[in-house]
């Protein structure tokens, strides 16, 4: 993976470099990959656009998996427990609606 070294989001940067997932520009995304197979969990993809980039990244999803008639109706009742809680730390720490999927 070569290319030039420019940070997009200033954020993500530097919440990855905090986790230590960043030790120069430019090595960041090789190493979440490479951390990824660590953990065991699926190798992230890099789609490429026009003049930009997007890193999906996976979760396992083996852990706390429901599933059938019960994990639709556990599903709906938490659904309503997690849009509260988002509420109220938008709230508590003056996030705007939207900001908290990219975080």
């Amino acid at each position: 993976m070569k290319g030039h070294s420019k940070i997009r989001n200033k954020l993500i940067a530097n919440i990855f470099g905090q986790m230590g997932l960043v030790e120069a520009w430019g090595s960041g995304i090789r190493r979440i990959i490479s951390a990824a197979g660590e953990y065991g969990l699926p190798v992230p993809t890099v789609e490429v656009f026009d003049d930009m980039f997007r890193v999906n990244l996976y979760r396992n999803v083996q852990d706390n998996v429901n599933g059938g008639e019960k994990g639709g109706i556990n599903g709906g009742d938490n659904f309503g427990d997690k849009a509260r809680i988002r509420e109220k730390a938008q709230k508590l720490t003056d996030i705007r609606k939207g900001t908290h999927a990219v975080l």
